[in-house]
């Protein structure tokens, strides 16, 4: 019985497989009368119908008729035609769609999770949904219906237009619209006030786009890798996002408005030579815009500007005083007291960054993503967040307090510190620190050195204070020079044993200078174990030298 049953659902799923064969597994386009029985059609409350494919069926073609039962078919329904394809992997998808002229929508992923390859849409046709084809589909061949008013996100990604040349009347363009595509060149008949994320992305043949004057955002990655030449922007007021000319093959970049904010690596290693050309617009955060992963070099053109001077490969804001961007052959001069925000961005400096006595100020990420040989900051006002995600091989600071996560997530190898105070989260995930030299520290607070792991560190007598965690990571040597009038032992202790916690003692050594030191520290420092550590004797961590 067991036999006969598991016989017949063998059967059953073989003559499923071949009724999904139909027709149009033999590379056969199909006509209307053929594709009707496979399609279902829904009745709308205006008396037209949605199409979508029947449960049952997969194909490989489909002709879309506009009419059924003597009505209108005017929509092509949410989710229509997609089938993501899980019990059986090998069943057809479909690869070719016909779309016959009088429908007017495409809906939501309608085509969604198919590998197209031709799509032939109708003039008619004014609506496409968001995702209608997908959003990680292979390269296909479509054209673009010139009477369209919604274009919704991923609605032309990958598509290789039999027209590249666009005439466009939506009023806004979505994210990932033609990201990957053939466009060659585009009409916008509306004023465009916002361009999504990546909506050119990787659009390699695109080679001018006008920007409407009511421009007001350029999003992410919106023209990444294309092949834009020119640009010009003359809107009031306008955001350009993260990466949004990243790559492209820039000559001449035109900045007319009157307020404009750059986020990071917005014109991003773009074509060596590019010439950036301004007027009197207020400009934030411009230094975050440049920079290049080779070491190209731009041209600032501010001949037509009383308010920026370009000067030893700097940009200068005369009104405020302000660096606003540093290439990497900078020299400093006294035309700025201040370093405004991504100053020092996406750019490997070879020469010596010392910072001048006479900068009064140090914004946030002034010093961001970028190598450095020797980094030294004076004795001046400094906000959080100075130096992110950057690479220094020597990094020097002068200033009398090391403000509260002043430096983040950067790679540094030597930290030589001539500040009195190192605040809260000082340093915070700094990697691949080999050596760290409290010169005149005085005091150190609570979790300074936050996850921050550290090969030496190097304490001296004018160490007054340490708080509690104060080294959250793991320390191998402490180099230690103390007498009676400096820091009680305690504090550090606790400092250390919460610390490295995590890690704790095995290997951790404190060297000092002579042995009455080592006595004194044996006296009065009590070193506690930790967790599962068995060595809780102090006497094997501390270790006599002649000199450090």
């Amino acid at each position: 019985m067991k036999k006969s049953l598991s016989l017949l659902f063998i059967v059953f799923i073989f003559l499923f497989y071949l009724s999904s064969c139909s027709i149009f597994d033999r590379g056969k386009d199909p006509t209307p009368e053929d594709c009707i029985k496979y399609l279902k059609f829904n009745l709308l409350d205006d008396g037209t119908y949605e199409v979508s494919q029947k449960e049952t069926d997969y194909l490989i073609s489909v002709y879309i008729p506009s009419k059924y039962n003597g009505k209108q078919v005017t929509r092509i329904s949410r989710r229509g035609f997609y089938h993501p394809v899980v019990i059986f992997p090998k069943t057809p998808k479909l690869k070719r769609v016909y779309i016959e002229e009088g429908i007017k929508e495409i809906g939501y992923e309608a085509f969604a999770d198919q590998p197209l390859e031709y799509v032939s849409l109708p003039e008619s046709l004014t609506v496409i949904d968001d995702c209608a084809f997908g959003t990680n589909q292979s390269k296909f061949e479509v054209n673009y219906p010139s009477n369209l008013t919604s274009v919704g996100i991923w609605a032309f990604h990958n598509a290789q237009f039999t027209n590249p040349d666009i005439l466009y009347k939506p009023d806004r363009i979505d994210s990932y619209v033609f990201s990957n595509s053939n466009i060659k060149s585009i009409t916008t008949l509306n004023e465009i006030k916002k361009i999504g994320i990546c909506a050119f992305n990787n659009c390699k043949d695109l080679k001018e786009f006008s920007f409407s004057n009511k421009i007001e955002e350029i999003g992410d990655s919106a023209f990444k890798n294309t092949g834009l030449s020119n640009v010009s922007i003359e809107a009031n007021v306008i955001k350009i996002l993260s990466s949004a000319f990243e790559g492209c093959l820039l000559e001449n970049v035109f900045i007319k408005a009157s307020e404009i904010r750059f986020e990071n690596k917005s014109f991003y290693d773009v074509k060596s030579g590019c010439i950036f050309n301004f007027d009197n617009s207020i400009l934030y955060d411009f230094g975050f815009a440049l920079g290049s992963c080779d070491e190209k070099e731009y041209i600032i053109d501010t001949s037509s500007s009383s308010r920026y001077r370009f000067l030893d490969d700097s940009l200068i804001d005369i009104e405020s005083k302000t660096l606003v961007y540093a290439g990497a052959k900078i020299i400093f001069n006294n035309e700025y007291n201040s370093i405004s925000n991504g100053a020092f961005s996406n750019t490997k400096y070879n020469n010596d960054i010392i910072i001048p006595d006479s900068i009064e100020n140090i914004c946030e990420d002034a010093f961001y993503d970028s190598e450095f040989e020797i980094l030294e900051i004076p004795n001046i006002s400094i906000n959080s967040n100075i130096i992110y995600k950057s690479i220094v091989n020597h990094l020097i600071c002068r200033n009398d307090i090391m403000c509260e996560e002043m430096i983040r997530y950067s790679h540094i190898k030597k930290i030589t510190i001539d500040s009195k105070i190192i605040e809260r989260k000082a340093l915070s995930y700094v990697y691949g620190l080999e050596e760290l030299d409290f010169v005149n520290v005085e005091v150190i607070c609570e979790y300074a050195l936050f996850f921050t792991d550290i090969d030496v560190i190097k304490i001296y007598s004018c160490l007054k204070s340490v708080g509690n965690f104060a080294f959250y990571g793991k320390i191998d040597s402490i180099y230690y020079t103390f007498n009676e009038n400096s820091i009680k032992l305690q504090y550090m202790n606790f400092a250390l044993k919460n610390n490295v916690g995590y890690y704790l003692y095995e290997d951790l050594k404190i060297y000092v200078l002579n042995n009455e030191l080592k006595e004194y520290a044996l006296k009065n420092w009590e070193l506690l174990p930790e967790y599962d550590v068995v060595d809780d004797s102090l006497a094997n961590h501390i270790e006599v030298i002649n000199k450090y």
